[in-house]
């Protein structure tokens, strides 16, 4: 009967792959102990009856807790994945057309107001496409970027666009919106434990 206890014990180590892997890491070798000793238990008091509801309880777990987690961890990285090149665009964009705005109307005509707002608008660029990159790579620099982003761009767009009105409001809700998203985006991912384990660093 060891030797079908062996056997048992084998095909949990197989289920467990089911599970995510830092879970497995951190955890397998303890649910493994836990799945034996239940079945031990099981044995001696109910024989294969018992052993056959362990089994279909740990079945029953890697289908409601195991997959359901995996799909969830794969979902998010998409949605991190699509946030952060989103992010690298529209940094990329603010970035340079505060460079324009800087150069063009503030340094050549010589006007205070467009030096003014390109040169913040050319920092929240440069802060949002550096944030977008740092959530690509899963940098715990993420975070502290976003919130630097949303810090200077939205008041930038809120002045550029509400204020004065220099800018459209697609653009201007895109320069408000967005950064404050993957503010609480970078906020959330903290606070979840759903991220990868170096934007934890």
């Amino acid at each position: 009967m060891l030797a079908g206890f062996a056997s048992i014990r084998a095909a949990y180590r197989v289920l467990l792959v089911f599970y995510p892997q830092d879970l497995r890491q951190q955890f397998g070798e303890e649910m493994a102990q836990v799945f034996a000793e239940q079945i031990w238990g099981e044995w001696n008091r109910h024989s294969a009856t018992g052993i056959a509801r362990v089994g279909l309880r740990a079945v029953w777990e890697v289908i409601s807790v195991a997959m359901p987690l995996q799909l969830k961890r794969r979902f998010a990285m998409r949605g991190q994945t699509l946030i952060a090149t989103v992010a690298i665009v529209l940094g990329a964009l603010e970035t340079a057309g505060g460079v324009q705005e800087l150069v063009y109307q503030g340094i050549f005509n010589s006007r205070t107001y467009p030096l003014v707002a390109g040169t913040l608008g050319t920092v929240a660029g440069i802060l949002l496409l550096a944030a977008g990159i740092a959530f690509l790579v899963r940098t715990g620099l993420a975070v502290v970027l976003a919130s630097a982003a949303a810090y200077v761009a939205v008041p930038v767009f809120i002045q550029i666009g509400i204020v004065t009105r220099i800018a459209g409001w697609p653009i201007t809700m895109a320069g408000i919106l967005f950064p404050l998203l993957l503010f609480f985006f970078s906020r959330n991912l903290g606070k979840s434990g759903d991220h990868s384990p170096a934007l934890s660093e």
